[in-house]
């Protein structure tokens, strides 16, 4: 016979059951995660490193021009970062306690946001060209594109006219 421990190896539960304590236990993970997230987040962004964030996301110019091209800059930062930590929820995660403690805008996190969503297809691009070489690839090439595409058109829908946002 082949016997196969593992962690909930627990004969009286189902399978249903079980699923259900990891469940639990992961959002528990989760939440916890997130909660000392932003306990970190808060204590190291004070001080010269909160004024040095409020100067580089939420400058003010006088040049009105400027001013609305800083807002796509920005999208370009939320893209930025999204990719470098491969999950859009861990970046909005970030953003959302800093708009609570005054340190960013919600003008300037809003098309940090966007930005974000644009950033998070780039993980399904990458997923996609995994399958070069296969039967499948077109189509899945194709779904991450329209992913992309979905993403910008969106924004350029709403974002360049500052009513829309």
């Amino acid at each position: 016979t082949n016997s196969c421990k593992y962690l909930f190896d627990i004969p009286h539960l189902s399978d249903q059951a079980i699923g259900t304590i990891l469940l639990i236990l992961s959002l528990f993970v989760m939440c916890t995660a997130l909660f000392f997230l932003v306990k970190v987040l808060n204590s190291m962004l004070q001080g010269p490193v909160a004024t040095a964030v409020k100067k580089f996301v939420n400058p003010k110019f006088k040049n009105p021009v400027i001013q609305y091209l800083y807002g796509y800059w920005n999208i370009l930062l939320g893209a930025g970062c999204t990719i470098c930590v491969q999950s859009s929820s861990v970046f909005t995660s970030t953003l959302t306690p800093m708009v609570g403690i005054g340190l960013i805008e919600v003008e300037s996190v809003y098309p940090l946001f966007l930005g974000s969503n644009i950033g998070t297809t780039v993980t399904a691009i990458l997923a996609a060209l995994t399958q070069s070489g296969s039967d499948t690839f077109k189509n899945t090439i194709q779904g991450a594109l329209i992913h992309l595409f979905f993403n910008v058109i969106g924004i350029l829908i709403f974002f360049p006219v500052p009513i829309m946002r």
